[in-house]
């Protein structure tokens, strides 16, 4: 959920840039759903019931809008102010938005 409300919120971006300046923020965007899905399995490995089928297939559903928007992207990518105005931005966003209701429903896990 962390990595899904980051990527909907322009001003945690903008956040984390200010905080690690060094660091290309739109890469860390593209780059950390990998670290936290696998690309090549998907959510294959977090079936039911780590994740309910609904959450499955919003895993899914994101992934292939993240695999579009990173063909659509430049190996280079911009600075977060060029990228926030990009329409790849917004799509990541939109997709992200999408994905992240559905885990909203269950809400965060409580660490005990």
């Amino acid at each position: 959920m962390e990595y899904l409300q980051l990527v909907t919120s322009a001003a945690q971006q903008k956040d984390y840039q200010r905080r690690v300046p060094d660091v290309n923020v739109p890469t860390e965007l593209i780059c950390s759903w990998e670290d936290w899905m696998p690309v090549e399995e998907g959510a294959q490995e977090f079936a039911p019931p780590v994740y309910s089928a609904e959450e499955c297939e919003a895993i899914e559903r994101y992934g292939r809008s993240w695999e579009a928007i990173v063909a659509a992207t430049p190996e280079e990518m911009p600075s977060l102010e060029e990228f926030i105005g990009m329409p790849e931005w917004e799509r990541l966003k939109q997709a992200a938005e999408d994905a992240l209701s559905a885990f909203q429903r269950r809400g965060v896990f409580e660490e005990t």
